[in-house]
């Protein structure tokens, strides 16, 4: 996730009135109106925007693709009071699970709680049941996977194979070996769940953003599956595979394939 300095601007425009409720009343002055104690996009443009061509390239973090609203970091809302329903007049708020990261709060996001959960621990290798020469090839992983990383490419890993055969083991290792955690997401939780798939991945994949974790989808043979809401998950998966720039690893009892892909399941 990558944030210009008038992301950052806007972000600690929003923490401020968190830890001091001085700033409700000066944003109230700044923008001649009592009932704006919120910064808005307006403020945040005025404040941190240095010229007329600064505030048209600054314009842009307020688009939907941009990273302050395609994650989630900060909330848009109109006051109903309002004159001007612009985008621009709108209250900019923190999304409460950024603002617990930002206090340091380690908690995962509320709507991933049922079938969410972080690892954080260590691994070895020697825990990993298999043929040396296939355990030598597994252990070569980090060092392709940071290359890979390195150049911003995606890198999606699967292990497959029934019950009990030590795919979590080894996403595990691989977590440890790259010194990263490991968010793991059930699949087969999360299609019962009743929610937006779409939504639910969205806030899977900022989550490992913000604990720096690697993503583990277990039970991901439910990609492969023919119901109204496996293909749902499909579709949802798709969308977010072209958008994450990170290794992510899926676990299930036979590989997923991507439209479009060809992928090496040697």
């Amino acid at each position: 996730m990558k944030l210009s300095d008038f992301d950052v601007g806007v972000i600690v425009l929003c923490l401020a009135p968190e830890l001091d409720k001085t700033y409700e009343l000066l944003y109230a002055l700044l923008q001649d109106d009592v009932g704006k104690s919120r910064p808005t996009g307006q403020l945040a443009l005025q404040i941190l925007a240095d010229s007329l061509e600064d505030r048209i390239r600054c314009r842009q973090s307020f688009s939907p693709g941009a990273p302050l609203l395609k994650y989630d970091l900060v909330q848009m809302t109109t006051d109903p009071y309002c004159q001007s329903p612009g985008s621009l007049s709108k209250s900019l708020n923190l999304d409460p699970r950024v603002l617990g990261y930002l206090l340091g709060v380690d908690f995962l996001d509320d709507q991933l709680g049922q079938f969410a959960s972080i690892w954080e621990g260590e691994q070895s290798w020697s825990d990993v049941v298999l043929p040396a020469e296939t355990k030598s090839r597994f252990q070569e992983l980090p060092v392709h996977i940071e290359r890979l990383t390195e150049s911003d490419r995606t890198v999606l890993l699967q292990f497959f194979g029934p019950a009990g055969c030590g795919k979590q083991t080894a996403s595990r290792a691989v977590c440890h070996a790259l010194n990263r955690r490991m968010l793991t997401i059930d699949l087969d939780v999360l299609l019962t769940c009743g929610q937006d798939i779409s939504n639910l991945l969205h806030r899977a994949h900022r989550e490992a953003l913000l604990q720096e974790a690697i993503i583990f989808f277990r039970n991901s043979h439910h990609l492969s599956g023919h119901g109204p809401q496996e293909r749902m998950l499909a579709q949802a998966m798709e969308v977010l595979m072209s958008e994450r720039r990170e290794v992510t690893i899926m676990s299930g009892h036979t590989p997923w394939i991507p439209f479009g892909t060809a992928p090496d399941l040697a």
